[in-house]
């Protein structure tokens, strides 16, 4: 499995990056829905993404590629999480480059809370990652947004093994508390995960 990180709208760019792989996970700012996008890319039913803050909701809900709000690939043992905060909506334009609902309602995140403990995943796939994982990642900013709070009480009730995200634009691999954290950096970078 190769997970990838914030595309925004490099197509061309994410299809060489996927030509070969047997099967992905795009993490989400995969760039759907903004003015000068053109089409929806076509893929590969193997390849598949979550939707970060840079992407509009309901293009990606409509999009067959698209993993969903959260949930459980039991044949994988991954949980996965879409959504984040934007640090930038104030430079953005409502319904054009920024949308309202970019992180899950209160509503979905506490039922996806519930069945990440009933789950209780090896691995997890997220645009954002635990609000306790911000001061590891020697960044300025520290985001106390609905998502990374409620990704942390995920992280509270179980430890999975993995946990790869992307949202922040760097590259860290961090162990933490039984859990190694890999965030996934920019355009042209991937991750493979082996089976452990």
């Amino acid at each position: 499995m190769h997970f990838l990180a914030d595309i925004h709208g490099e197509f061309g760019t994410y299809q060489s990056m996927i030509s070969g792989m047997d099967e992905s996970i795009q993490l989400g700012d995969f760039g759907l829905g903004f003015p000068k996008q053109r089409g929806l890319p076509s893929m590969p039913p193997q390849h598949r993404f979550l939707r970060g803050n840079h992407d509009h909701p309901q293009v990606c809900q409509r999009h067959p590629n698209y993993l969903g709000e959260y949930g459980y690939l039991e044949e994988q043992d991954l949980f996965f999480v879409s959504g984040a905060q934007s640090v930038d909506q104030e430079y953005r334009t409502i319904g054009l480059t920024w949308w309202p609902d970019e992180e899950l309602s209160t509503k979905q995140l506490t039922e996806a809370i519930d069945l990440f403990g009933a789950t209780k995943p090896r691995v997890v796939a997220s645009h954002d990652c635990p609000l306790d994982i911000y001061a590891l990642l020697d960044t300025t900013k520290v985001q106390r947004s609905r998502t990374a709070t409620a990704l942390n009480e995920m992280l509270l009730c179980h430890t999975p093994e993995l946990w790869v995200f992307g949202h922040h634009h760097i590259s860290r691999t961090l162990d933490c508390g039984g859990t190694r954290f890999i965030c996934v950096g920019l355009e042209g970078q991937s991750v493979e995960i082996i089976t452990l």
